[in-house]
């Protein structure tokens, strides 16, 4: 049984009924079409950003000299959480591209917009999601802040199937650009 506090979600990919489990036991609630296409899309958002992670993942193995050892990639630079991936690529990359400074320029224009697209991913995955079929989809960002004697949340964004279109597109873009990034860095060494 499940407790009162806990509570389960299944989406059943066969029709657009998202089962419930609370301490009522499952129940089935019906998805809207909008809301059917915005359960897809995450998933879209959420592949992508992955696999440009992963190229992050490929670029400090590059900028650290560590393609010919078997034991960095796994053992440390895939074990890296995103943001102090980036943090570190900038870092690493300053130094290393010091005499060609049209590709630091690139490469950290790049980074920031790759930050950037996390941050909204982010906001994704872990924002409370605000469904009302009387308004738009919002989602709750979960960065708050303690103000007037209450939680003050920063802000809600209104989330469309478009919205995440544009995450993957972007998402796509940016890998795209870090490839290329990836391989000017390969033939400067």
């Amino acid at each position: 049984m499940v407790g009162a506090s806990e509570q389960k979600t299944v989406i059943v990919p066969d029709d657009r009924n998202l089962w419930n489990c609370s301490k009522k036991g499952w129940i089935m609630i019906k998805l809207t079409t909008e809301q059917h296409k915005l359960y897809f899309k995450i998933g879209e958002v959420v592949v992508c950003l992955s696999n440009l992670e992963h190229r992050l993942s490929c670029l400090l193995e590059v900028l650290t000299d560590a393609t010919g050892n078997p034991w960095i990639k796994p053992y440390f630079i895939d074990r890296i959480m995103a943001g102090t991936m980036v943090n570190k690529i900038k870092a690493i990359a300053k130094v290393k591209l010091r005499d060609d400074q049209p590709l630091w320029e690139k490469l950290k224009n790049l980074i920031n917009d790759i930050r950037a697209l996390q941050l909204e991913r982010n906001r994704v995955v872990h924002g409370k999601w605000l469904f009302d079929e009387s308004r738009p989809t919002k989602v709750r960002n979960y960065e708050v802040r303690w103000e007037d004697g209450c939680w003050q949340y920063l802000d809600d964004a209104v989330m469309t199937p478009k919205t995440l279109d544009d995450m993957v597109t972007k998402s796509n873009e940016l890998e795209n650009e870090l490839q290329e990034v990836i391989a000017k860095i390969e033939g400067n060494t």
